[in-house]
């Protein structure tokens, strides 16, 4: 096709002028081709972000001990009252950083967080077991206030839109406490544990280059950070004993906003030959 232009041209030229058309003339200098730009991936970034997290902590109550003397269905009443679901959700907001590599349209680059999460929830709980008649009521609580992953990301560009998959390690803070009395204000067992647990995360966003240094993302992240526990013993008769453990999983819908370093585009020059 270029070629075939360059004859055109030459031809036009004879005719104008009346010069005649020799093979000489044929070989006519196209002017340069300007180069396409088009976004790059490529290169390291910082950001931040914000959004909402919901989840829920499943909670798991088991009386020990001398406990197990007494009538199977009193027990498992009890085991039952203070293992309830409990669910979670607040405010989460924070701070990334990364760095991508890019291939043709494949994007390959790897990425960490910290972020506040507000998670608190609570249950009661109040019965009486089903033989002894004994009033029992239990209070427990979960929270977790503190996010961090380090995540692989493998997406694919259309145009300056990037839409990718995400994955690896979690960790983030979790608190558990437990309150259970026996016959109230006669006996009680208490406990908690507050600690960083380490889990995993999966999930995927798509993010979309709003200038050559600037891009804007939407993500969702699953989140499992395991469990947390301890043990606890009648204040009165430490030989009636429990333990106790609760889970912790998240769901994150955040938004996020990068900046990211050096320059955001690649030159790409096209050829009709």
């Amino acid at each position: 096709m270029r070629k075939a232009r360059e004859l055109a041209v030459a031809a036009a030229i004879a005719a104008l002028t009346g010069t005649p058309l020799l093979a000489a003339d044929m070989a006519v200098t196209a002017p340069p081709l300007a180069p396409v730009f088009a976004f790059s991936w490529t290169g390291c970034y910082l950001g931040v972000n914000a959004g909402y997290a919901w989840g829920s902590s499943n909670v798991t109550f088991t009386e020990t001990g001398a406990f197990l003397s007494r009538p199977p269905a009193d027990v498992a009443f009890s085991n039952q009252l203070g293992s309830p679901n409990i669910p979670l959700n607040g405010f989460t907001g924070g701070g990334q950083a990364g760095c991508n590599y890019q291939t043709g349209s494949f994007v390959i680059g790897v990425e960490g967080d910290g972020d506040y999460v507000g998670l608190n929830g609570a249950r009661y709980g109040a019965g009486r077991i089903p033989i002894g008649g004994t009033p029992v009521i239990s209070n427990v609580s979960v929270s977790s206030h503190s996010l961090f992953t380090a995540r692989v990301r493998a997406g694919y560009q259309v145009g300056r839109t990037l839409f990718y998959a995400t994955g690896g390690y979690a960790g983030g803070n979790v608190s558990y406490s437990e309150f259970t009395t026996h016959d109230p204000g006669v006996t009680f067992m208490t406990g908690a544990v507050s600690s960083i647990d380490s889990g995993w995360t999966v999930g995927g966003g798509v993010e979309y280059a709003i200038a050559n240094n600037w891009t804007v993302k939407a993500e969702y992240l699953y989140v499992n950070l395991g469990s947390v526990g301890f043990s606890a013993a009648d204040d009165r008769n430490p030989a009636f004993s429990s333990t106790n453990s609760a889970t912790l999983k998240e769901n994150i819908v955040r938004f996020g906003l990068n900046y990211k370093f050096g320059s955001g585009r690649t030159a790409y020059f096209f050829d009709d030959d």
